[in-house]
């Protein structure tokens, strides 16, 4: 047992520039998706953020198939991608509420592949557990972590390989019914506004001075809360589960393949500062 706990994590696998990048820019894609006034502004950190999480999950297939990463360090490839899918989702829900049509629909169906990349994946890994990785002997002794540790066999795997199923087959059922309903619900809303506008006629100087002031959206305040609580918590449990299979003094060590991922940060980091000097806490304005 001792010998288990003392394995060291990978360090492209849960190094620290790795771990910090990955949770970084989850957090400022979610923040920036609210705050953006256009798909636009959303579209080159979602292309960022779905590259390196395409990127890191090949190269821990490609670990895998060389039997150079043990169960531990794989299942811990699943916090990290799917911390970053939440990111993802949640970034794709806010860039389908904007009024017109998307500029870019090439970067929802690389979040879709990226998705689907990502379930099948884990379901994989949980399906081959018992034999996987190069240190098969430790793999009993695994403790995977929800805000209390339980141990992977047979709680663990049996609750994943339910749940994943389930997901994949919920995720595809909502892509669906949006195939099948969205576009029609977006042709009608944009056709119908040309009209609404015209009857309305021109906004008086009053109501145009008044629409000016900047005004604290409250929804948006909300959203900003939740996405920093479920981030958190996320976060949380991903850092118990390398505190309580690794050993704690190696997980700092920084290097070249550390300081890297780092740079992929500055992407929304930008598009987040821009968003709020722009913007700051008012209600969102639809593009025309």
């Amino acid at each position: 047992m001792s010998n288990c706990t003392e394995a060291l994590a990978n360090a492209d696998i849960a190094g620290p520039g790795v771990r910090i990048s990955f949770y970084v820019q989850a957090v400022l894609l979610s923040i920036l998706s609210c705050r953006s006034q256009s798909p636009n502004e959303v579209t080159g950190s979602l292309y960022a953020s779905i590259g390196s999480i395409t990127v890191y999950t090949i190269t821990s297939i490609v670990s895998a198939a060389q039997n150079a990463i043990a169960l531990s360090e794989a299942i811990f490839v699943t916090y990290l991608v799917g911390l970053a899918s939440v990111g993802i989702l949640a970034s794709l829900i806010s860039y389908s509420k904007f009024r017109k049509d998307r500029p870019d629909r090439k970067v929802e169906a690389a979040a879709i592949v990226q998705l689907y990349l990502a379930l099948s994946c884990s379901i994989a890994l949980w399906a081959l557990a018992p034999h996987f990785g190069n240190n098969i002997e430790c793999n009993t002794h695994v403790l995977f972590v929800i805000f209390g540790s339980f141990p992977v066999f047979p709680t663990a795997r049996i609750l994943w390989l339910v749940l994943l199923p389930l997901l994949t087959a919920a995720y595809t059922v909502t892509l669906y019914y949006d195939y099948l309903h969205g576009p029609k619900r977006g042709e009608k809303r944009d056709s119908l506004l040309p009209t609404s506008r015209s009857s309305q006629g021109s906004p008086s100087p009053s109501t145009d001075r008044k629409s000016k002031k900047p005004r604290i959206d409250g929804s948006l305040l909300v959203q900003l809360f939740v996405i920093i609580v479920v981030f958190a918590l996320l976060i949380l449990n991903a850092e118990l589960y390398l505190n309580r299979n690794f050993n704690g003094s190696q997980r700092g060590q920084w290097g070249f393949g550390q300081v890297s991922p780092m740079f992929l940060v500055f992407i929304p980091l930008i598009g987040v500062w821009k968003g709020f000097r722009e913007n700051g806490l008012s209600k969102r304005v639809p593009a025309d």
